[in-house]
């Protein structure tokens, strides 16, 4: 009996095992397929083709090679009877969505994110959606990096230790150091706290002071500002106008709210008042003066105390004006000489002639 029960059920396995395809039973192999139990891996099932081998065991699969999956619409993987990951028709990937978008589409990374061998995480924010990058380990820096013939420096570094950051170096030192073309760095000219140099021209940076090898060039669109005490002191206007104790300089290339002190001012003028000693000057009489001070109440040529209150006093001009006012006084007093002379000379002749008179 035993014997006719093991033949029976080796023909039955010899039969499954050259059974054609059919999509009704329960298991189906082709022709050349063979399902079993404990040959592969001590698996609970293996299925085999002859070349190619996978065991199933409850909470593992093993492959003797490739292991490939192949659905019409998408592939889901899950724990818990939760979804963790899908590979959707056309190849994307998603963790954490069911409609990935892109190759590989990352949902739910605001908090845990990705981790990286247990040194940086990589993680989204619900603060302002913020992209972050952080350092979780001890120590290390970050480094992004250009590998090109052989070289390794890094091209951006983030040094842990006090978050210095280097381009084109990979010892950073200072907050900010970048070397090739354009260095920051400190202490390498005049002892500086930050230094700029582009190999030729430098710049030193300290908290209370900048020093500068050179030109010092500031540039801006609209103006440029300096304060002191957090109050503005000297304004550049975009056209170049300065305004100091102002911000509006009307006209004017240098406006002043204030006094100013100087030792010497230097005007320079582009004419001057010497054409009153021209002959073809016509100098008024000191009738017309007199009559045109009845009549406006000033000198001629000066403006009055309403103009100047309004439009204020070109220095230039104004000193040439004076100046010509001091010269016309001048050929005044030349004048009034010659008829002073010609007085004397006639009261001498007539002195001379009572005296002859007086002697007869």
């Amino acid at each position: 009996m035993k014997k006719l029960i093991l033949l029976s059920l080796a023909y039955l396995m010899h039969f499954i095992s050259y059974a054609q395809w059919n999509e009704v039973g329960k298991i189906s192999t082709t022709s050349t397929g063979t399902i079993g139990s404990g040959n592969f891996s001590n698996s609970y099932i293996y299925v085999s083709d002859g070349s190619q081998k996978m065991g199933i065991d409850p909470n593992q699969i093993y492959a003797g090679q490739d292991l490939n999956f192949s659905a019409s619409t998408f592939i889901k993987f899950l724990t818990e009877d939760v979804e963790r990951l899908r590979i959707s028709q056309n190849g994307n990937i998603g963790i954490g969505v069911t409609n990935p978008i892109n190759a590989l589409h990352l949902a739910n990374l605001t908090n845990d994110g990705i981790n990286l061998n247990s040194e940086f995480r990589l993680r989204t924010s619900s603060v302002s959606n913020n992209f972050v990058l952080e350092h979780i380990a001890d120590e290390g820096n970050l480094i992004i990096r250009s590998i090109e013939a052989g070289d390794i420096d890094g091209d951006l570094i983030i040094n842990d230790l006090g978050g210095n950051v280097g381009i084109g170096v990979n010892n950073p030192l200072a907050k900010l150091s970048i070397q090739s073309s354009g260095t920051i760095g400190s202490g390498d000219y005049q002892n500086s706290s930050v230094y700029l140099t582009d190999g030729s021209q430098k710049m030193g940076i300290d908290p209370n002071q900048i020093y500068a090898g050179q030109d010092l060039n500031f540039s801006a669109s609209t103006f440029i500002k300096i304060l002191t005490a957090d109050v503005e002191r000297l304004r550049i206007l975009q056209n170049g106008s300065v305004g100091i104790g102002t911000s509006t300089t009307g006209t004017h290339k240098l406006a002043v709210e204030g006094s100013i002190g100087a030792r010497e001012i230097k005007v320079e003028a582009s004419g001057w008042s010497d054409f009153v000693f021209y002959d073809s000057y016509k100098l008024r009489s000191l009738e017309e003066v007199e009559e045109h001070i009845n009549e406006k109440g000033h000198l001629p040529e000066i403006p009055s105390e309403a103009e100047v209150t309004e439009n204020g006093v070109n220095l230039g001009e104004m000193d040439a004006k004076l100046l010509q006012k001091i010269e016309e006084l001048t050929l005044y007093l030349i004048e009034q000489n010659k008829e002073l002379k010609t007085a004397n000379q006639r009261i001498e002749q007539l002195e001379q002639k009572i005296s002859q008179l007086e002697n007869e």
